[in-house]
Formats: C-alpha cells, structure tokens, sequence
C-alpha cells in the first residue's frame, strides 16, 4: 500500500506532497536444520558423535529478529538475529 500525505499552515501554504511505501510483513522466517558430526536416525532422532553440532539456518525476506530454544524442558534461550539470513550453531 502508499500512503500519500502533506500539510498547509493556515496561510494555505503547502509542503510538497510525498508518498511512502509500506508493506505489511505477515509471513514468519524459515527454519532449516543441518547436523555436522553426526546423523539422523530413521526415527528422526539426531544422533550426535563428541563434537556433534546442529547448525540451524534461519531466513526471512525482509528482517530477522531472534532465535529461540530450550534443551528438555528448560529455559527458553534467545538469541538476536541480524540480516535476512543466519546460521545459530547448537554444540549440545
């Protein structure tokens, strides 16, 4: 959508019309997952060696914000993002 606006003081005098562009972001980022040092189990259960990690990849088309995630039940840790595409590296 454009939104169109000016002013005028009141001796009718006017600002230069100017117009902004503003777009509503409605759509959520991307996650994907990789496994370095590792495997995936035909259940889906990641299977970690020593020095295992998991390496989530997050995008967005237009900001990133933060990253969130909690190992069996714990807190929710939170991490800020930057960009429009992050790599967050778990070493569990």
């Amino acid at each position: 959508m454009s939104i169109e606006y000016y002013a005028t003081d009141k001796s009718n005098n006017q600002t230069p019309k100017k117009i902004l562009a503003v777009y509503k972001d409605t759509t959520p980022p991307t996650i994907t997952y990789r496994v370095e040092n590792g495997y995936i189990d035909s259940d889906g259960t990641i299977v970690l060696g020593v020095d295992g990690k998991i390496i989530f990849t997050i995008e967005d088309d237009r900001a990133l914000g933060k990253f969130f995630y909690r190992i069996d039940q714990g807190n929710w840790q939170e991490i800020p993002l930057q960009g429009k595409k992050q790599d967050v590296i778990l070493n569990v």
